[in-house]
């Protein structure tokens, strides 16, 4: 799994417990395959992470982990280059009210 911060000053409250949920997901790459594209975004939309696997299995896990954070699906964004399968964003009733590990 491979994730990359396309936009630091969007980073939001809740990344850097995001970026340690996902160093605990683990699971073989299947190289050669088209990687799986997840945009995380900030409370006013922006897309400002995007977490890119191969594996099946880290997708769903990954999809988990989001939802246990208390991320819900959203609309997908468009980022120039690489599409996003989706993205997922802070509830509005989670806004500001979380505290994040």
């Amino acid at each position: 799994m491979h994730t990359e911060l396309v936009a630091e000053q969007h980073a939001a409250a809740f990344d850097r417990a995001l970026c340690d949920r996902l160093s605990t997901i683990t699971a073989v790459e299947c190289p050669g395959s088209p990687p799986i594209r997840f945009g995380i975004k900030d409370g006013d939309g922006t897309v400002y992470r995007i977490i890119e696997t191969t594996s099946l299995q880290a997708a769903v896990r990954l999809c988990e982990v989001l939802h246990e954070m208390g991320l819900i699906r959203s609309e997908c964004s468009r980022i120039p280059g690489r599409p996003l399968h989706c993205a997922f964003r802070v509830s509005q009733d989670l806004s500001g009210q979380r505290q994040w590990p």
